[in-house]
């Protein structure tokens, strides 16, 4: 039986699609690019992964990934800023950073967050989005402002003794990242996300603040959270 496989080169997220009769022809195209077949199941589709790119493949033929396909995710938050940034008030309001880590522009018009399991639409982005790579600091402050062209302050503050907190998308149900039941307790000055420049694995303390750039430089220390992508 003829099947299509979308052959994805990770480091650029563009690919091309192959026809492939038998399992030989796939493992010769896997050997040219260096790899080896582990296929896998995920969300119901057949996967195929190996150094340097990703196979997607079924009996039909699997479309490039879309340039619309952007998905933001929280990749830092500080839930106890004594000392560190201040909003446009000059207050230490906390603030949590959302990190665009695909190569197309995501929009955030119509997503949320939420420091409430129950209430996934708790504060919704206004049309802003962010660039490809880049970032994006939202103040957890309580005030509530949402104007596009100025800083965004949610409706709700972060509990340093641990809280729920959540990136939801559009459709209000859909949860691309989330702290669950609730983030550990906070420290003063210390900010809690993956370490890495891309952030990425799993959530520590970060005992160097970073808003709005990559954890590189962060230190982790303490206990670590696995953070849902979904």
């Amino acid at each position: 039986m003829l099947s299509l496989f979308f052959v994805e080169d990770l480091p650029t997220s563009t690919g091309q699609i192959y026809e492939f009769n038998n399992d030989d022809a796939l493992h010769a195209v896997l050997r040219r690019r260096g790899g080896t077949d582990e296929r896998k199941q995920s969300n119901g589709q057949k996967r195929a992964t190996h150094r340097g790119c990703l196979l997607r493949f079924g009996h039909s033929a699997v479309q490039p990934p879309s340039s619309t396909s952007a998905e933001p995710v929280i990749s830092e938050f500080l839930a106890s800023n004594r000392t560190g940034i201040l909003d446009e008030d000059g207050d230490h309001s906390d603030w949590i950073e959302l990190r665009n880590p695909d190569p197309a522009t995501a929009s955030l018009k119509g997503w949320y967050l939420t420091d409430s399991a129950t209430n996934k639409i708790k504060w919704q982005f206004p049309d802003v989005s962010i660039p490809p790579g880049g970032y994006l600091v939202v103040f957890a402050s309580g005030k509530d402002r949402r104007n596009p062209a100025a800083r965004l302050h949610t409706n709700f503050s972060l509990d340093a003794d641990g809280d729920y907190l959540a990136l939801v998308r559009p459709d209000g149900g859909g949860v691309a990242t989330e702290f669950a039941p609730k983030f550990p307790k906070q420290q003063p000055n210390v900010s809690f996300g993956p370490a890495g420049s891309p952030p990425k694995g799993t959530a520590v303390y970060l005992e160097r603040p970073t808003p709005g750039a990559g954890n590189s430089a962060a230190l982790p220390i303490g206990i670590a959270q696995t953070v849902t992508f979904s």
